[in-house]
C-alpha cells in the first residue's frame, strides 16, 4: 500500500477530500508496517511546520499554503501557492504548481460597413468592456485530484522528461562542472487552461521556468538566470475559422519577469526585438570563477552560455526591458497598429476576415531570459515576479455586400504572479 505521510498538524479542506482518493497517515497515527510512503505533505498554515526541514528522501513533497512561510530551505525560489507539488531529482527540483493565478478582462466592438455603387462607408462603434475578474482556483476536491495526479511514478517520469528534453534542446554548457555549492537549479511547472468567454474552447497555458542561481569566486558576484520556456501556448480547438468568422485565435503573447530588489541589476535579456523574421535565437552568456585554493580539481573559469533558435514566422518580438523589469511580446505582424487591419476588404464584396497565421491557431512557444547579478556576499532573500498575458480575438461578419458590421470579441488574460504575490528568491543558497 502507498500512503501520503503528512508532516506536523493540517487542518486544511483539500485533506478531506484527498483521504477519499488516498490512505492519510500522521507522526501520531503511523502507517503500517508494510506500507510505502508515496509523498508526503506539509501545511505551512500551521506555524509550528514553518521550521520544519523538508524530507530527504526524494519522494515528491505536497506544499500547502507556502505564501504563509518564508523561503524553504533547499528551494532556489519559494512559489505563494495554496498547493503545489514539489519533486527531487539528481541535480535539480521541480514545482509544479497545482493553483496558477488567472486573471481574465474582455472588451468587444464593432464597425458598420455599408456600400454603394460608387462608394463603401465604414462607422465605428463605441468600444464596450467587458469584464475583469480572477479565475476562480480549484476547489479542495479539486485540488485533492491534482494531487494525485501529479504525485503519480508515471507523472513524475513525464515531468523529468519534459526537463531533461529542454535541457538537451538548448545548446548550453551547464554549470554542473562547479563544485556543488556554487550552484543549484529549480524548475517551476505552470499549467492552466479553461474555458473562453464561457464558449466550449479550451485554450492552454503550459510553461516551464527554469531558475539558475549560480555564485562566482572572481569576478566576485552572483547570478539568477531565468528562462521561460514550455509546451508554450494553445488557443484551443477554434470555435470558427473560414471566411466570416474566425476564433478565438491568439494575437499576442507577453512575458513579464522583474526582480524587485534594487540591490540586483539587470545583467543581459533575450530575445532582443525582431521584425519580419522567420526564427530568432535567445540566449546568455557570463563567466564564472573558482577558488582554486579550496577547490584545486577545477578550472578558475568556467563559460556559461545558452543559445536556442526558435521558429517565430509571422509574429514579430518586441523587448520592452528597462532596468530590472524585463518584458516581452509576441505579437502576429498582420496586426500592424490596429485589430481592422484582419478584415479584408473588396468593393462591391462583403467584408472577409482574412487567414490567420500557423502560430495564432496552434502551439507558440515564446522562449525568453533575463540574467540578474548581485554582489558576491549578497544573501538576502529577492522578491520576483514572473508572468505571462495572453490575448485571444474572436472576429467575425454578419450581414451583406451592401451593409455588413464586423465585429471583434478580444479576452486577455494575465496568468502567474505580480507585484501583490512575488516569488522569493534565496541568494543565500549558492556562495563561492
Amino acid at each position: 500500500m502507498t500512503y501520503i505521510k503528512i508532516i506536523g498538524e493540517s487542518n486544511s479542506a483539500v485533506l478531506d477530500e484527498l483521504k477519499k482518493l488516498l490512505p492519510l497517515y500522521t507522526e501520531d497515527n503511523p502507517a503500517p508496517a508494510d506500507a510505502v510512503v508515496g509523498a508526503h505533505l506539509i501545511d505551512f498554515s500551521d506555524p509550528r511546520n514553518r521550521n520544519k526541514e523538508l524530507p530527504g528522501d526524494g519522494r515528491p513533497v505536497i506544499l500547502m499554503n507556502t505564501e504563509m512561510t518564508a523561503s524553504i530551505p533547499g528551494c532556489v525560489a519559494t512559489i505563494p501557492s495554496k498547493c503545489s507539488v514539489l519533486h527531487f531529482f539528481d541535480d535539480y527540483s521541480v514545482w509544479q504548481v497545482l493553483d496558477v493565478p488567472v486573471k481574465e478582462k474582455s472588451e468587444q466592438q464593432n464597425m458598420a460597413v455599408t456600400q454603394s455603387d460608387n462608394s463603401i462607408c465604414q462607422h465605428m462603434g463605441e468600444v464596450s468592456k467587458g469584464y475583469e475578474r480572477p479565475i476562480c482556483p480549484p476547489s479542495p476536491a479539486e485540488l485533492a485530484v491534482l494531487i494525485e495526479a501529479n504525485i503519480d511514478t508515471v507523472k513524475r517520469i513525464e515531468i523529468s522528461m519534459a526537463v531533461e528534453a529542454l535541457r538537451e534542446g538548448y545548446q548550453d554548457d551547464f554549470p554542473t562542472d562547479l563544485p556543488e555549492k556554487q550552484y543549484k537549479f529549480q524548475y517551476v511547472r505552470n499549467e492552466w487552461s479553461d474555458s473562453i468567454a464561457g464558449t466550449a474552447q479550451r485554450p492552454v497555458i503550459a510553461q516551464l521556468v527554469e531558475l539558475a542561481l549560480i555564485a562566482s569566486f572572481n569576478p566576485k558576484c552572483k547570478y539568477l538566470r531565468v528562462r521561460s520556456l514550455g509546451a508554450g501556448f494553445h488557443p484551443g480547438a477554434m470555435l470558427k475559422n473560414d471566411n466570416y468568422d474566425r476564433g478565438y485565435f491568439q494575437s499576442d503573447l507577453w512575458t513579464f519577469l522583474h526582480c524587485m530588489d534594487t540591490r540586483i541589476v539587470t545583467y543581459q535579456t533575450s530575445p532582443q526585438n525582431v521584425s519580419g523574421a522567420t526564427t530568432y535565437t535567445t540566449g546568455s552568456s557570463f563567466s564564472v570563477g573558482v577558488d582554486i585554493s579550496q577547490s584545486p580539481s577545477f578550472q578558475p573559469s568556467y563559460t556559461i552560455s545558452t543559445s536556442e533558435t526558435i521558429v517565430i514566422r509571422d509574429f514579430d518580438v518586441i523587448n520592452q526591458s528597462a532596468g530590472t523589469r524585463s518584458e516581452w511580446r509576441m505579437r502576429m505582424g498582420a496586426i500592424g497598429d490596429s485589430i481592422w487591419n484582419l478584415f479584408e476588404e473588396s468593393f462591391l464584396r462583403k467584408p472577409k476576415v482574412k487567414p490567420l497565421p500557423a502560430l495564432a491557431t496552434q502551439n507558440a512557444q515564446p522562449h525568453c531570459e533575463a540574467v540578474y547579478r548581485a554582489e558576491g556576499a549578497f544573501s538576502d532573500e529577492v522578491p520576483l515576479t514572473l508572468g505571462w498575458r495572453v490575448d485571444h480575438y474572436h472576429l467575425n461578419v454578419d450581414g451583406d455586400f451592401m451593409a455588413a458590421t464586423k465585429h471583434y470579441h478580444h479576452v486577455w488574460r494575465y496568468v502567474g504572479y505580480f507585484e501583490s504575490n512575488p516569488w522569493k528568491i534565496n541568494f543565500a543558497l549558492v556562495s563561492a
